[in-house]
């Protein structure tokens, strides 16, 4: 018996699927066409969100220098605030020896210049000094003489309601003298309380040096009562270096001869400073003078700040605006404090990479406007 075998017949098309068409893939050319769509896409989205995140941190740069500006000038304004206090009422007129040379005979360094707020012009940069009584309240000035009843040197009798302590800062103005007028002492000692008639208390104090000349005495204060802040003598130097803004507090507990920092706004390169004076006699500023000449002080009522902010955010395009405030324009200068007229050789380093905004304000100084007796 013979069998028939039958083969079975293929499918064309199931051979070709094995086979591969145009259906099982895409061909090179889709391929290529495809990946650069989704790198070109993928490059979109980068650039959007690099631009995104740009714009971000320069806005929160621009919100830090802005804070720090803000928080300087709201420290400066109280600093000024509270210049010249103790430091009125000297004879028939409140500012007469104003300016004199003070002379610091102590381990404590006042400014070398008698006045609530003095000025010294740079180049780029200004420097501000602030001084004023630490006691509480403000003291009676008491006149001293260069007769002392028999007393040695370097002691002299002192009648004060207030009371006189070992530490005390003594500022002692000359009435006369207009160079070197001023001479800081320390009390080394207080003995023989007795009392006036009048009931006033007056006591033999002994200086650290030698009373020379006669003159007014300014109670400023005390270095011995390190918990009480308030009655050290205040004396700050505002000033700009390389590294921004900072002041120095010249009377700080522990080595006050050497000038400690206490603040730093690294985002205020420039500070510039003016005398607002009065020339009529009206207590509102009739002309703007700055430090490089010697104002009538009796006069200066106020005094004019500008502030040079810069944004920490480094920009590819350089811009070389200038920056001005009330009292002119500012003089630029490179991250590192070169001179900024030129192009500096990193541009990392250039001024003119970063983003600037300014600020000014006028403070009254209202202890010598006003008084305080």
């Amino acid at each position: 018996m013979s069998t028939k075998t039958t083969t079975p017949r293929r499918n064309p098309t199931r051979t070709r699927d094995y086979l591969g068409t145009r259906a099982s893939g895409f061909s090179l050319v889709e391929l290529i066409v495809g990946m650069s769509i989704a790198v070109l896409c993928i490059g979109v989205i980068y650039q959007t969100m690099a631009n995104s995140s740009r714009t971000v941190s320069f806005a929160a740069g621009a919100t830090d220098a802005d804070t720090s500006a803000k928080m300087t000038l709201y420290m400066l304004e109280e600093q000024i605030n509270r210049a010249g206090f103790g430091l009125t009422g000297f004879g028939s007129t409140a500012t007469d020896r104003y300016g004199c040379t003070i002379t610091n005979n102590t381990d404590t360094a006042l400014p070398t210049i008698f006045a609530p707020a003095s000025i010294t012009s740079g180049s780029s940069n200004d420097t501000l000094q602030l001084m004023a009584s630490g006691f509480d309240y403000p003291v009676s000035r008491q006149f001293v003489g260069t007769d002392k009843l028999g007393l040695p040197t370097n002691q002299i009798l002192l009648g004060t309601n207030y009371g006189i302590t070992t530490g005390d800062l003594l500022l002692l103005i000359s009435y006369f003298s207009t160079d070197n007028c001023g001479k800081l002492y320390q009390v080394r000692s207080v003995s023989s309380h007795t009392f006036a008639h009048d009931g006033s208390p007056t006591d033999t104090v002994t200086l650290d040096n030698t009373v020379s000349f006669s003159g007014r005495l300014y109670h400023m204060g005390s270095t011995a009562k390190a918990g009480k802040l308030s009655q050290q003598p205040f004396s700050t130097t505002w000033q700009v270096d390389k590294d921004g803004l900072y002041v120095t507090n010249h009377t700080k507990t522990g080595t006050p001869a050497t000038p400690t920092e206490i603040y730093r706004d690294r985002n205020t390169v420039g500070f510039k400073v003016e005398y607002g004076v009065d020339t009529d006699a009206d207590t509102t500023v009739d002309a703007w003078q700055n430090g490089s000449t010697t104002p009538t002080w009796a006069n200066v009522v106020a005094i004019r700040v500008g502030l040079l902010v810069r944004n920490s955010n480094y920009e590819k395009t350089a811009d070389s605006t200038t920056y001005s405030w009330a009292g002119g324009d500012f003089t630029m200068q490179h991250l590192d404090g070169t001179d900024g007229s030129g192009n500096h050789v990193d541009p990392t380093k250039d001024w003119k990479h970063y983003r600037y905004r300014t600020y000014q304000r006028i403070y009254l100084l209202r202890n010598v406007v006003l008084g305080q007796d």
